[in-house]
């Protein structure tokens, strides 16, 4: 069954919590229905987040919640990734993706704010992210300043500048059937279509393959899972940060120089590993790590 024909099954909210597909879905990772009028998606610039993005502006479900789609960019986005992003938005879902930058004040106790860019304009060369490092420091697993100054606080600054409040919106995860234990049991906050579609990688991919839709697929089927969001990430895999490296050399400069400037004792990647880890294929076998980069429940957890 094809993602489009799930959707015609479904235009009755009260019938998605019973069994559609021949299975009962967990408590609390089903559809409720909501008197709160937004729902916030934050598409992360992979392939999962972009069918989410697609479900919530086709299925019956949905229709009439308010949705504001987001990507926040940290300048260290792949290029393939920021052509799926446009892809989704003139193709797929047809409807503007507010991109989001953070905005740092330095020499003040503050917050990140945001600063609104458009695909024409938005930094490419980790800008942002340099920002928050002079500010802060480097990035590593005993600091994780990265996620909180880049992704949360910008994105509840922009979302009060909207004037939304938490009782205004609920967010829209993108976690898969495959990755139900990850749910939070939290309905009032949380909504997650691709469980509600039982929707597992295989299935993602698949609907990425449809003639329709191959055209806009993230990287034209050469891409792979490592390659997506901060490219040479501290929560990445080792093994996954030296095959970036072996396909993506020109991306580890930046990282290189971030050490060089902004070295303040705590090495960026875990196990005291440095960027000359990488290099040297000296990495190990750490294993990859969940990051607020994609779409998590803890995104808005900052939010009042």
């Amino acid at each position: 069954m094809t993602i489009q024909e799930r959707i015609k099954k479904i235009t009755d909210p009260s019938k998605l919590n019973k069994d559609i597909f021949g299975k009962i879905i967990s408590p609390g990772s089903s559809f409720n229905d909501s008197a709160k009028p937004f729902i916030i998606c934050s598409i992360s610039g992979g392939r999962s987040s972009g069918l989410m993005a697609y479900l919530l502006e086709n299925c019956p479900l949905y229709s009439k919640y308010e949705k504001v789609y987001v990507f926040m960019n940290t300048g260290r986005e792949d290029l393939k990734t920021i052509q799926f992003l446009r892809d989704i938005q003139d193709h797929i879902i047809k409807k503007p993706i507010n991109i989001i930058e953070a905005k740092v004040y330095h020499n003040q106790k503050k917050s990140s704010g945001f600063t609104l860019k458009t695909f024409n304009n938005l930094s490419m060369n980790g800008e942002p992210f340099e920002e928050v490092i002079k500010k802060y420091g480097l990035p590593s697993i005993e600091y994780l300043h990265c996620s909180r100054e880049l992704k949360i606080n910008p994105i509840n600054a922009f979302l009060k500048d909207l004037g939304l409040n938490k009782q205004d919106f609920r967010q829209a995860i993108g976690i898969r059937i495959d990755e139900v234990r990850r749910i939070q049991d939290r309905p009032d906050d949380f909504i997650y279509p691709l469980v509600d579609f039982i929707i597992n990688k295989k299935n993602v991919n698949d609907f990425w393959n449809e003639p329709e839709f191959k055209p806009y697929d993230l990287g034209y089927g050469d891409w792979q899972d490592y390659e997506g969001n901060c490219d040479f990430c501290h929560k990445k895999g080792g093994e996954n940060l030296v095959k970036n490296f072996r396909k993506h050399p020109e991306g580890l400069e930046w990282w290189k120089r971030m050490e060089r400037l902004y070295d303040n004792g705590y090495p960026i990647y875990r196990d005291h590993k440095t960027t000359s880890d990488i290099e040297n294929n000296t990495m190990g076998k750490q294993q990859k790590l969940d990051c607020l980069c994609g779409n998590t429940p803890e995104l808005f957890f900052d939010y009042n």
